[in-house]
């Protein structure tokens, strides 16, 4: 099933204009996009504003667009990951690889923002978030039979939970008002959630198949 949220005006804009949508991503990973100038973006790259204005009608929709640039990119990398029949908690390490080290790479204040002022985009973060926790039933439920996770638990239970509790807990407004950081918090989450529903002789570590990893 193919999944597309970028926009349709962005799939022909050609070489140039992604490398000034990846430019203004990294500068918006770095200062968020409350202060972004246009007028700077363009005279860092070296074109005019009537060139940015020809493919982006305002300001808004450049913002938005390279907003949808940046989760489409980890949607893309999650959605490739392929299931191990033989090894299936390797496609959950995987994904927990690339969702950590993508979603540390903003700010909260950043994420707030992009959730009070871009609803749009932080509707697709939110349905990509219910995705990705039911692309990875299947694997739990093998791991399950295999015996990695524990057999007196419902797996489909277990993993609604698991999305309500992301639903509440990962929103800016949390990090926004917590003394932990996102990288923190999502760490101390799936050591709690993995080491929770594996069998007492499996251990997930997070800093060894995580933090290490995505450095």
């Amino acid at each position: 099933m193919k999944h597309n949220s970028f926009p349709s005006e962005l799939e022909n804009i050609g070489r140039k204009m992604t490398s000034v949508i990846e430019y203004t991503r990294s500068q918006i990973l770095v200062s968020g996009f409350r202060n972004l100038s246009v007028e700077k973006i363009a005279a860092d790259l070296h074109i005019s504003k009537k060139t940015l204005y020809k493919h982006f009608p305002t300001k808004d929709k450049f913002i938005e667009s390279v907003l949808l640039y940046h989760y489409d990119k980890i949607f893309e990398t999650v959605r490739a990951i392929q299931p191990d029949d033989k090894q299936p908690l390797n496609a959950v390490v995987l994904v927990v690889k690339a969702v950590y080290k993508h979603f540390c790479a903003m700010n909260p204040q950043t994420m707030y923002d992009v959730k009070i002022h871009y609803p749009q985009v932080w509707k697709k973060v939110g349905a990509f978030s219910e995705e990705v926790v039911t692309m990875l039933l299947d694997s739990f439920k093998k791991a399950q039979q295999l015996g990695f996770v524990r057999k007196d638990i419902d797996i489909r239970f277990v993993i609604a939970l698991i999305l309500k509790s992301v639903e509440s807990v990962f929103q800016p407004e949390f990090f926004l008002n917590s003394s932990y950081s996102i990288a923190d918090t999502i760490g101390l989450y799936i050591d709690l959630t993995m080491n929770g529903i594996l069998n007492k002789d499996m251990n997930f570590n997070i800093d060894k198949l995580v933090k290490d990893g995505t450095k």
